[in-house]
């Protein structure tokens, strides 16, 4: 008998010791936090030279660091010593505006043997901000190229609707609260003077709905100066939270992802998005999204909606942590030494809002509650920001509160009760999240990557908003900066962006097609300029993908595209577009490209004769000297 309890006890520790790997791995922690994991390398695999990893919140060089087996020496990695698949290394890797990604380091030979296999991962501080990454992925290499060696059996993920409150009690819960809404904390060695509830959600429920570990929560909680204890408290509240659970919602998961079925999901699953699976790997194979077949295409009008929210990009938008303030703007204005009245105002607005809203919201119902929540936010709060200290700070904590509201009020599957049948069965109200763009804050990020970041603050603002068929001048989407955004990648040698263009262009014409007026500067209807699709066809940034795989399609895009533009433009006469000013010096850069340049663009193409024609006829019958003017700047370093 006591042969076979130590037989089965050897037989329990080397399961333990053969389990699979669990990820992620959060390498989260005090700077210098070491996590070890053991993999198995099986017999018979050719000789490791390289290790491939997916990481997130890896935002700095030399943020992380690796050792394997009994190596002495630790490989800590940056731009110059590992490699990016694309487009990762394109969009900057890990000094870059993606929250996750992807990237292959080499080994030293001989470092990694047949059977198990020990790496530890390292955290390094390097800008006083992170706690740490997470490993959401990696393995063993033959060579940079080929296929992963250990099995996909040795890993599994990490299952967040069994976790726990780490205190499962009324009173830990309780306390738990109270110091979420009021605890004391410090950052980088001095006071702030907010606390938890004012730069996240004002009960928490976003670290609840994208699943931030209690690891994850107890270890910033110490960040912040509070004990660990304290922590888990924090961490006990937020799991007690009554937030249903989100199997995409995860720290790196960006917010509205788009991708096929989210429509088909709860509403209030839209938020976790698609997850990073639907983040294509090339631009090229967004276009069966928007065009599932050559009938889609050559059918095509404005009179149609195209679902943003369900058409994926190859481009991630930003993850949660990049939505939050990393500086409340209360102490932002402290360290700009404004006085301690510059900003509160701002902040009691907002509180003033959600009790008004609310109030509306219990005496009247949901359609008044949507509609002064949207007076609120457009006529008296935005108002506000003109107040807030220069960066990102009031942006992005404005951004957050609204998708608090958003989300606590559940007013994003009630959009038709403010925008009519015509309305998406889902979206935010207003534009908001535009505002987080870096040129809107003057360039508070990184002046390198400030359109690529912009393009996708605005991008993400077509997602949640596309106008409802009722856009206005620049609102709730720009669409002349968003266009620019998207073609002008080429300054900074970034991959290509015709779908993504492509996708802009047809919104644009679908969020004014409904119009049965012309534009002009002040009042809104037709936007003929912005929906035209000749930038498409011209621009060398946007257009060099489809031309290398498939040019005959973007023949064919051309024609529909064109033909709708003509269909839907035609329908107003000569005089209607000069009584709206469209001929006039102001109008004129607005219409120069779109109009004058759309015959050449076609017959770059190879388009047929009779709608070159057709499109020469409209240019020159608006105004003949349209026919000649030169074409206005598409590259927004011209302004």
């Amino acid at each position: 008998m006591k042969q076979i309890s130590i037989l089965l006890v050897a037989m329990l520790g080397a399961m333990q010791s053969m389990a699979a790997v669990t990820l992620p791995i959060e390498v989260l922690g005090a700077p210098g936090h070491v996590e070890t994991v053991e993999v198995p390398l099986p017999e018979g695999s050719p000789e490791v030279t390289a290790m491939s990893l997916r990481v997130h919140g890896l935002n700095t060089r030399d943020k992380m660091s690796l050792r394997l087996n009994d190596s002495p020496d630790w490989i800590t990695l940056n731009p110059d010593n590992v490699t990016f698949p694309f487009p990762d290394g394109k969009l900057w890797g890990m000094t870059g505006v993606q929250a996750t990604i992807r990237m292959i380091v080499p080994l030293p030979r001989g470092v990694v043997h047949k059977g198990r296999n020990t790496i530890q991962f390292r955290f390094n501080d390097r800008d006083g901000l992170s706690i740490g990454y997470r490993v959401l992925a990696f393995n063993f290499l033959a060579t940079p190229d080929s296929q992963p060696l250990i099995p996909a059996s040795e890993f599994v993920q990490e299952n967040p609707s069994t976790w726990k409150p780490p205190v499962d009690s009324v009173e830990a819960i309780a306390e738990g609260k109270k110091l979420w809404y009021s605890a004391h904390l410090w950052e980088n060695g001095r006071p702030i003077r907010v606390a938890c509830s004012d730069c996240h959600a004002q009960d928490g429920r976003d670290l609840k709905y994208f699943n931030y570990s209690n690891r994850s929560i107890i270890e910033r909680s110490i960040y912040h100066q509070l004990t660990r204890e304290q922590g888990g408290k924090i961490a006990s509240y937020i799991r007690s939270l009554p937030i249903p659970y989100e199997e995409n919602g995860r720290p790196w998961n960006p917010p509205y992802q788009p991708g096929p079925g989210l429509d088909s999901k709860p509403v209030r699953s839209w938020a976790a998005g698609a997850g990073l699976e639907w983040v294509l790997d090339r631009d090229y194979d967004t276009l069966k999204y928007i065009f599932p077949d050559e009938a889609s295409i050559d059918s095509y009008n404005f009179s149609k909606t195209t679902n943003a929210r369900e058409i994926p990009l190859y481009v991630q938008f930003p993850d949660w942590n990049q939505w939050l303030t990393h500086r409340h703007p209360i102490d932002r204005a402290a360290d700009l030494g404004k006085p301690d009245g510059w900003i509160p105002p701002l902040v009691d607005t907002f509180n003033g809002l959600r009790s008004y809203v609310q109030q509306k919201l219990n005496s009247e119902g949901r359609t008044a509650a949507i509609h002064a929540f949207v007076y609120m936010c457009n006529e008296v709060w935005n108002r506000k920001l003109s107040d807030g200290p220069t960066g990102m700070s009031v942006s992005k904590w404005r951004i957050t509160k609204i998708w608090e509201m958003m989300q606590e009020f559940e007013f994003e599957g009630a959009s038709r009760s403010y925008f009519g049948p015509q309305g998406n069965p889902r979206s935010w109200l207003s534009g908001e999240v535009f505002r987080a763009a870096p040129h809107l804050n003057e360039f508070a990020n990184d002046k390198r990557t400030w359109v690529f970041e912009s393009m996708l603050w605005y991008q993400l603002q077509l997602v949640l908003n596309d106008s409802n068929r009722r856009v206005v001048d620049t609102h709730p989407v720009a669409f002349e900066y968003l266009q620019p955004f998207s073609n002008n990648w080429g300054w900074e040698g970034l991959p290509p962006s015709y779908s993504i263009m492509l996708l802009d262009k047809i919104k644009a014409g679908e969020a004014s097609a409904d119009y049965q007026q012309v534009a002009s500067m002040s009042a809104s209807g037709w936007y003929a300029h912005l929906a035209n699709p000749n930038t498409l066809f011209e621009s060398k940034w946007v257009s060099s993908e489809i031309d290398r795989l498939n040019p005959s399609l973007k023949k064919r895009i051309a024609i529909a595209l064109a033909t709708a533009w003509l269909d839907k433009s035609e329908k107003f006469s000569a005089e209607e577009y000069r009584a709206k000013g469209w001929t006039e010096a102001g109008m004129r850069v607005r219409v120069a490209t779109p109009f004058a340049t759309l015959p050449t663009a076609l017959e770059s193409v190879g388009a047929n004769p009779e709608l070159i024609q057709r499109a020469r006829k409209f240019v020159v019958g608006i105004n003949p000297e349209l026919g000649t003017v030169p074409a206005a700047p598409t590259n927004l370093r011209q302004y």
